[in-house]
C-alpha cells in the first residue's frame, strides 16, 4: 500500500458484518489508509471504529476509494460531507467534515444520565480546589467576556435557568456545612455604593412571583413580632411605674402651699 500512487479524494472503511463505515477524505488516501491501519492494531484509532474492529475483527472490513477528487480543499471536504450525509449510522465521531474529531458529536442520553450519575455526590478535595483557585486567579478571557456583555437572556432562557436550578436544589442542595461557611462569609461585608446601585438595576423591571412575595411578607411580620415582643413592658412593671408616678406628683403637691405658689400676676 505504500507503493501506490498518490490519490486525492474520498474513502470508505466499511464493515461487512453490518454494512456501516467510516468516512474520510486526504490528499494522499494510501498514506492515509496506512495511518489508520497502524491506529487500529494498536488500539487508538477513533472510538467508534476501532470497538468495532476489536469486535468483528480485521477481516470483516473493506477499504475503498468512493470518489477521487481534484481540486482545493474545500471542494475535497464537500464531497466527504456527501458521502457521510448517505451514510444511515457512520462510523464517524463527527457528522460534519473538516470538524475536529469531538465537533458535532453528542452523547446519547443514556450515557449523559451515566456521567451524571457518576458526579452526583462526588466532593472535589480541598487541595484541588486549591490549585484550581489558583491556575484560574489573572486568566482573563476577552471572548468570553466579548459574548456575555450586553447580552441578556431570553424570558425562555431565563425559565430554563430557574428550572434547572429548582431541580438540582431538590436533588443535590447545598449542604448545612456549605451554608454555615457561605453565611460566614457573608457578615460583616458592605457593598460599595457602586455595587448596590448595580444590583438595583439589575433588579429594575423583574417582576416577583407570588411565592417570592409570600415568603418576604411572612419573614417582615417575624421581624416586627419579635421586636415587639422584645420592647413590650411587662404589665408588673407598668402598673409599678405608674403608681410611682403618682406618688411624685402628689408628693410635688403637697410639699408646696398655694400662698407659696407663683401667679401670672406675681412680680418678681
Amino acid at each position: 500500500m505504500a507503493h501506490e500512487p498518490r490519490l486525492s479524494g474520498v474513502y470508505a472503511i466499511r464493515c461487512t458484518v453490518n454494512g456501516r463505515a467510516y468516512i474520510g477524505s486526504s490528499k494522499n488516501i494510501h498514506g492515509r489508509w496506512a495511518e489508520h491501519q497502524h491506529k487500529l492494531i494498536a488500539g487508538t484509532a477513533s472510538k467508534r471504529l476501532q470497538n468495532a474492529w476489536n469486535k468483528y475483527g480485521a477481516a470483516a472490513w473493506t477499504w475503498a476509494i468512493l470518489e477521487v477528487v481534484i481540486g482545493p480543499k474545500a471542494a475535497l471536504v464537500a464531497r466527504e460531507q456527501h458521502y457521510i450525509d448517505r451514510e444511515a449510522r457512520p462510523y464517524n465521531m463527527a457528522t460534519r467534515a473538516g470538524s475536529g474529531p469531538r465537533d458535532g458529536f453528542r452523547h446519547r442520553p443514556e450515557s449523559i444520565e451515566k456521567m451524571r450519575q457518576a458526579k452526583v455526590g462526588h466532593a472535589v478535595s480541598a487541595e484541588t480546589r486549591r490549585k484550581l483557585s489558583a491556575w484560574r486567579k489573572g486568566r482573563p478571557n476577552p471572548e468570553h467576556a466579548a459574548k456575555i456583555t450586553g447580552k441578556k437572556a431570553s424570558p425562555e432562557t431565563r425559565a430554563k435557568m430557574s428550572a434547572s436550578r429548582r431541580k438540582w436544589s431538590a436533588t443535590v442542595g447545598v449542604s448545612t456545612a456549605t451554608r454555615a461557611k457561605l453565611s460566614a462569609s457573608l457578615k460583616g461585608r458592605v457593598r460599595s455604593f457602586e455595587h448596590s446601585a448595580n444590583i438595583s438595576k439589575a433588579k429594575k423591571g423583574i417582576p416577583h412571583t407570588d411565592a417570592w412575595k409570600a415568603k418576604v411578607s411572612a419573614s417582615l411580620k417575624a421581624f416586627h413580632a419579635a421586636r415587639t415582643r422584645q420592647t413590650r413592658v411587662p404589665a408588673s412593671l407598668a402598673d409599678s411605674s405608674a403608681s410611682g408616678a403618682s406618688a411624685d406628683v402628689v408628693a410635688a403637691t403637697t410639699s408646696h402651699p398655694a400662698s407659696d405658689c407663683p401667679t401670672d400676676n406675681t412680680v418678681h
